[in-house]
Formats: structure tokens, C-alpha cells, sequence
């Protein structure tokens, strides 16, 4: 089980480094896509993707590499789910540090026009 939690470590690192998705975001907008970065990169459990992957063994598919794409996805959704979440309830803390949403209100700082850390965490969120 401790190589498949590495597999799906390893897949992570690849998605957020490699798809061509996050070149578009960091060329267009560096700092919004350095705080989602860093929000997306903070450790856990990948819960989901390591059910999905133990779910496809269980009925005799080996998840490498076929499946891979799909318990990312999981983990996209989930991170998607966790930004609305803390928008929703107004929850300040996730995992210990600012939620997105006022991550994203400290990088506006008030200077573009109207909008806040919140519509900015909103479309984020969507954009997962």
C-alpha cells in the first residue's frame, strides 16, 4: 500500500508540474496561480484517489497507468469541493492555514476594483 501512496504522491507532482493547463494560468496570472499552487501542493491524506486505485484492484485492475488519470481527477473534484466548501460556510482555516478565498483577499489587497479573494477563489474553484 506504501508504493501506492507513493504512485499517487508521484501522479500529483506530475499534474500540477506537467499539464499545460497551469502554464496558461501561471503566464496569464502568476500570483493567483502561485497561491492556488501552493494551496493545491499542502499535504494530505489523497484520500479518494487511494480508494479509487484500491477499488480497481479489489475488482482485479491494476490502476497503473491506465486508471491514473481518473483517481487524479478524484482529487481535483475534491480540492474543488473544499474551495466552494470554505466559501459557503465562510470558514477562515483549511488544513491549518488561511482557506483560499482569504489567500486569494490578501493578494488583492483591495486594488481591483470591487473584486475580492472570494470571486477569485470562486473561479479558481470552478477552473478545478
Amino acid at each position: 500500500m506504501q508504493n501506492l501512496r507513493e504512485e499517487i504522491e508521484s501522479q500529483w507532482s506530475r499534474l500540477l508540474e506537467r499539464h499545460s493547463f497551469w502554464d496558461e494560468w501561471a503566464a496569464t496570472s502568476p500570483e493567483s496561480y502561485r497561491v492556488l499552487s501552493e494551496s493545491l501542493r499542502v499535504p494530505g491524506k489523497r484520500l479518494r484517489p487511494m480508494l479509487f486505485c484500491l477499488a480497481c484492484q479489489a475488482f482485479g485492475r491494476d490502476p497503473r497507468p491506465g486508471l491514473m488519470p481518473a483517481a487524479m481527477a478524484l482529487e481535483l473534484v475534491h480540492h474543488f469541493i473544499l474551495v466552494h466548501d470554505d466559501l459557503l460556510d465562510r470558514s477562515e482555516i483549511r488544513r491549518g492555514a488561511p482557506a483560499l478565498f482569504r489567500r486569494m483577499d490578501a493578494l488583492l489587497d483591495g486594488e481591483c476594483g470591487g473584486f475580492r479573494g472570494t470571486d477569485l477563489a470562486l473561479v479558481s474553484g470552478d477552473l478545478l
